[in-house]
């Protein structure tokens, strides 16, 4: 038997507090840039590594808290971005696998909802895969890796908050991170991110004026408060979440109208809204009303740090 080791790994979620789509003629393909910030809603992952086992391999257990309903036994393994991270690292590095990993996922952040919840958790095994084999697990092996596997894991890596180009997986500029009071709410609907940018395609396509993010990002740079940073948010794609699915529309109307709240908008391509509040108990307070009412709601904050490793030790 080979040596035994035991991670906690933590994946936060993210909100886009800009979001600019661009079109590229010649490709059909949408450029972005984003500004996002990490907050203190994150999924846990606890991982037990035998190294040199006798049956390598990787398993993974989803487990769904509170507030998630997703059956995630009909997701095949090799679909599941874990798996992916932990393959496509290994092949970068040029080493078969030659361990048991068996990985719990205490998923707290809904799916479908433009938190970035499966792409965090990836983010957070790379950054283990890289500490396990002596790696910087902000290096240019692990970004490879994130940029490979999808367009805002390398955000992950670093996390806080960061203006971010390309497709999403190049960073431009970060910035301090902003003090944000906020709820989060999940429409019972999910929105596939394909679908919404086809909508976008369909309501502006080639015609579409791309949201200016450079205002935001000055209020950022000098440290802006958070009811200055407010009217400055944009997202290009809430018009088109809100022709797909109106209970995104309907939330976003009924949740500006809480107490404290300062400001309304879609995260990423949704379903999920985000108000940025006036304090925590106004974030708390209009959290416990909408989970009363049995939507998923959650109140959180910014937060630095983006997915990581939070424990590592050796067991016998």
């Amino acid at each position: 038997m080979g040596e035994r080791i035991e991670c906690k790994l933590i994946a936060p979620a993210k909100v886009n507090l800009g979001l600019s789509v661009g079109f590229d003629t010649s490709t059909g393909r949408h450029p972005v840039e984003t500004i996002m910030q990490t907050i203190s809603l994150a999924d846990e992952l606890r991982v037990r590594i035998e190294r040199d086992a006798a049956d390598p391999g990787i398993a993974i257990e989803m487990r769904n808290c509170s507030g998630i309903e997703r059956d995630y036994s009909q997701l095949p393994l090799e679909k599941n971005l874990i798996y992916k991270a932990i393959v496509e690292f290994t092949r970068r590095i040029g080493i078969d696998l030659t361990s048991r990993l068996e990985i719990e996922v205490d998923k707290r952040i809904p799916a479908e909802s433009g938190l970035g919840g499966g792409s965090s958790d990836c983010a957070a095994v790379i950054a283990m895969m890289a500490m396990l084999d002596g790696f910087d697990p902000r290096g240019e092996v692990a970004l490879g890796t994130a940029r490979a596997l999808g367009s805002d894991i390398a955000f992950f890596l670093e996390g806080g908050c960061a203006l971010m180009g390309g497709f999403g997986e190049e960073l431009v500029e970060t910035f301090e991170t902003p003090t944000l009071d906020m709820v989060i709410l999940r429409p019972r609907c999910g929105l596939s991110t394909g679908l919404v940018y086809r909508e976008y395609d369909r309501l502006f396509g080639s015609d579409a004026m791309p949201a200016n993010l450079e205002p935001l990002a000055s209020a950022l740079r000098v440290g802006a408060s958070a009811s200055n940073l407010a009217p400055l948010m944009a997202n290009d794609l809430q018009a088109a979440a809100c022709a797909i699915e109106p209970d995104v529309s309907r939330t976003l109307a009924a949740l500006a109208l809480a107490p404290g709240v300062i400001r309304t908008m879609l995260s990423g391509s949704g379903s999920a809204v985000f108000a940025i509040c006036d304090s925590a108990q106004s974030a708390e307070e209009t959290a416990h009303r909408a989970t009363a009412h049995g939507l998923f709601a959650v109140a959180a904050h910014s937060v630095q740090l983006g997915a990581a490793v939070d424990e590592m030790r050796t067991i016998s």
